[in-house]
């Protein structure tokens, strides 16, 4: 094998370690490039979810405000009756206390079911 033959060789060599450093490079861009679009788009669906747990977090504090209102409207209905009741009860008992006050204590009649 001559000079010129080694040349040849070297230089094929040169050419070819050239080729596969510049077909490194490429992959490596390529790769970086997919890791970039790859990241790109796990933020932009970690983003859509984010906003989406938003909304669903939103709709149940909505519905769990009107439940809450819902339950305060039926309480306060239920106090109202009870009060309105209470209060004729009260002004009964008053009469009857004010009655037994004056007239004193009315003798007790048994009723069919406790009769001797």
């Amino acid at each position: 094998m001559g000079n010129a033959e080694l040349e040849t060789l070297f230089a094929a060599d040169e050419e070819a370690r050239a080729r596969i450093d510049g077909a490194l490079a490429d992959a490596r861009r390529e790769l970086e490039e997919a890791r970039s679009a790859r990241l790109a788009s796990r933020a932009r669906r970690i983003e859509a979810l984010e906003a989406e747990l938003a909304r669903e977090i939103e709709t149940i504090r909505s519905e769990a405000e009107r439940a809450v209102l819902e339950r305060r409207r039926r309480r306060a209905a239920f106090l109202d009756q009870r009060r309105r009741e209470t209060d004729v009860l009260a002004a009964r008992g008053g009469e009857a206390y004010a009655r037994i006050l004056r007239e004193g204590p009315q003798p007790v009649q048994a009723t069919p079911e406790h009769r001797p």
